[in-house]
């Protein structure tokens, strides 16, 4: 795995150092459903035996899809991630870069990839004020510490997984936060 994406899961896990024990209060399902990857990404969970589904040899997701007949269904809207045990990630020091975001992630609106705060989520209903200004603004400059090249990487497999992505149960509640292409130009 580059050092680039190394470093980014070193400040992000900072960031969210004490996100796990919102998570164990957690009852909502608003974090499962179809975990994608990037390359680098699938090849260290491949190499952990995760169970990894590939797609057009260039899009990568953690195996949470149905089986049905013999073939893969996508028709679940948010099946649940096969590696949680007991409310708790199995991979948890192996997760990818969605989870390790999450609740911040990526939305397309009119063609612009966005950062987005998802408002699904208990950790962003229970901070408020100045505490989710300041959490916000350190999600920022995070971002902005990342290499460009990274982030357009982020960016290019995002693209293809929201090419053959759907909410079938209608979109996501979130809040913007700042476009991603602004990110990388400014590092350009």
């Amino acid at each position: 795995m580059n050092s680039h994406l190394r470093k980014l899961y070193s400040e992000l896990s900072f960031l969210y150092r004490d996100i796990r024990s919102t998570c164990a209060e957690c009852k909502d399902h608003d974090c499962e459903g179809y975990v994608w990857l990037l390359k680098d990404e699938a090849s260290s969970l491949y190499d952990l035996n995760v169970p990894i589904v590939e797609i057009n040899d260039s899009t990568f997701f953690i195996h949470s899809f149905e089986d049905i007949d013999g073939s893969l269904s996508i028709n679940k809207p948010k099946p649940p991630c096969k590696l949680r045990c007991d409310g708790f990630c199995s991979i948890y020091d192996s997760r990818p870069l969605v989870c390790r975001m999450y609740p911040v992630g990526l939305v397309t609106v009119d063609s612009e990839v966005l950062i987005v705060l998802h408002k699904d989520c208990k950790f962003s209903r229970d901070i408020n004020g100045e505490a989710k200004e300041v959490f916000i603004t350190q999600v920022v400059e995070i971002l902005k510490r990342a290499s460009p090249n990274l982030l357009m990487e982020i960016m290019i497999s995002y693209r293809e997984v929201d090419a053959i992505s759907a909410f079938p149960e209608g979109p996501n509640t979130f809040e913007v936060i700042i476009p991603l292409r602004s990110l990388i130009n400014e590092r350009r």
